[in-house]
């Protein structure tokens, strides 16, 4: 039994149910979204955390959990502790604000200023908000070995794995296998700094030292040109799907928490989402 047995990833679901989500590429709205809850957020936070430094207050105001950096971990970021997740049901639409670990303790902050951003001007959307709630749960291990993993939103992937190639262009799986491991072992050790870090990181510590997963990725999949907003830097994501197979523990671990966690860069308007079929 390796240490993957205790390692779990806690996170705390805010929910609102809308109706008006446009029918366009969801992470252009999701930037939008941000950018309001960013906005609302500033309304109560401290005038130090508004000029990006640390917050005096106790606890710290939401805004510098949403906007400013908490710290580094091997030289990298901390990463920010949510992901944003639209998720269409016909007219109506679930919006997730999904806060991981310790970041619970200001939940109800968040989920009040989603139901407030929710009713701002969002670039061309509309919303009316019908519903909302929060919801605890906890990520662990697949519980099979193999299965088909599809990219429900563009995978982003941090480093240059991508470097030099074209929108339109047919990525075997193989090649990016290496970097999305290493993309969502970084990811993971980062959220690990927001609570239950000792069996989480003690589990991505000793699946390093275990070296190369035993894991094979089969299928292609197609670069797209992302662009979060007018003005922002376009970036290439991939999309599609592709079968994995030979995923022992560590390899089931890592990717059952990937489907809570996301993967890769643009996290926070929902890039990276992933679903995982047996």
């Amino acid at each position: 039994m390796t240490a993957w047995a205790e390692a779990r990833l806690g996170y705390t679901d805010c929910a609102v149910v809308v109706s008006g989500w446009p029918a366009g590429p969801p992470l252009t709205t999701l930037n939008h979204l941000r950018g309001a809850l960013g906005r609302v957020l500033g309304e109560s936070a401290s005038e130090e955390a508004l000029k990006g430094a640390p917050c005096p207050f106790d606890p710290p105001c939401a805004f510098d959990l949403f906007h400013n950096a908490q710290g580094e971990i091997d030289g990298r970021e901390v990463p920010k502790p949510f992901v944003l997740r639209a998720d269409r049901d016909g007219a109506q639409t679930k919006l997730t604000l999904r806060l991981f670990g310790g970041a619970d303790r200001w939940h109800h902050g968040f989920h009040q200023a989603l139901i407030a951003a929710c009713r701002r001007e969002l670039g061309q959307a509309r919303l009316t908000v019908s519903g909302a709630w929060v919801a605890r749960a906890a990520a662990g291990p697949l519980d099979h070995r193999a299965g088909e993993i599809t990219l429900e939103t563009p995978l982003i992937l941090r480093g240059r794995a991508l470097e030099g190639r074209a929108a339109g262009q047919r990525i075997d799986a193989e090649e990016i296998a290496g970097a999305l491991f290493n993309t969502l072992r970084q990811r993971l050790l980062g959220l690990s700094f927001w609570g239950e870090a000792r069996a989480l990181s003690e589990a991505l510590a000793d699946q390093a030292r275990r070296g190369p997963l035993p894991v094979q990725f089969h299928g292609a999949l197609t670069l797209q040109r992302i662009q979060r907003g007018a003005g922002a830097r376009t970036r290439l994501g991939l999309t599609g799907k592709i079968a994995f197979s030979g995923a022992e523990m560590d390899a089931r671990a890592l990717l059952g928490l990937a489907k809570a966690a996301h993967i890769g860069a643009d996290t926070v308007i929902g890039a990276g989402r992933i679903s995982i079929a047996p």
